[in-house]
């Protein structure tokens, strides 16, 4: 299994970590996780979403993010 945590820090630039909360691969703590390792990053978990994640809101979370 690849783990790549340790590298996390290393990351520089805006970060959005993206997640559902009903991720069957990807738990919502590893998301947590994941954002917490990078400096400054952000997270948005959708609840009640798995590992596909698209729609309006989304939309407009991603832009959001790029335009701050």
């Amino acid at each position: 299994m690849h783990d790549s945590r340790n590298r996390l820090a290393e990351i520089k630039v805006p970060t959005l970590v993206i997640g559902g909360d009903s991720d069957y691969y990807f738990p919502a703590e590893l998301y947590r996780e994941t954002a917490a390792g990078i400096p400054n990053a952000g997270l948005i978990l959708y609840r009640g979403k798995g590992h596909v994640i698209f729609g309006e809101e989304f939309d407009q979370d991603v832009l959001a993010f790029l335009k701050s």
